[in-house]
């Protein structure tokens, strides 16, 4: 483990902002000053505009089977093959469209939620598209909570193109 990250991240960095003067007076000939400076500070913010995007790297970094909680792979298989019949009981109830109504679909994707903070939100955007387009009987929540999978359907890929599928025919 190195003792100096930050010492190492600024070593790198002008070690990047040296390579792109370089690279960019071997692909363009001889540079204007603008030109460098503009590729010098843009290698040289790179750092902080990732953390400022704070960009998920999860996706990449093995999970940490010590720090993830066990979940039973028969749970998981179960709540899978369960969604069409939740979101078949989800739709059951919707009301036919109006035909002088446009259908439409709201739908609402967020990367990170802070805890609990999933169904608050999206039953306060239902609720307020609903109210402003007399839509609240014709809507179908798909919630992925980690803190709570029982509640609503699953939102993926599979759960919208059955609740448009279904919704169609109601």
């Amino acid at each position: 483990m190195l003792a100096a990250p930050l010492a190492v991240t600024v070593v790198a960095v002008v070690y990047l902002c040296l390579l792109a003067v370089r690279v960019l007076g071997a692909a363009f000939g001889p540079l204007h000053s603008a030109a460098a400076l503009l590729a010098v500070l843009l290698v040289a913010t790179t750092p902080w505009t990732l953390d400022f995007l704070n960009l998920d790297t999860r996706l990449w970094i093995a999970a940490d089977t010590q720090t993830q909680e066990a979940e039973d792979p028969g749970a998981v298989e179960e709540l899978l093959y369960d969604q069409p019949a939740r979101i078949a009981a989800a739709v059951e109830h919707l009301q036919p469209v109006p035909a002088h109504v446009a259908r439409g679909l709201l739908c609402r994707l967020r990367r990170r939620w802070r805890a609990g903070g999933i169904p608050a939100r999206a039953l306060y955007a239902a609720q307020v598209f609903g109210a402003r387009f007399d839509s609240s009987q014709r809507s179908v929540l798909l919630i992925n909570d980690i803190e709570d999978r029982d509640s609503y359907p699953l939102a993926s890929v599979s759960g919208l193109a059955q609740t448009r599928s279904c919704s169609l025919r109601a």
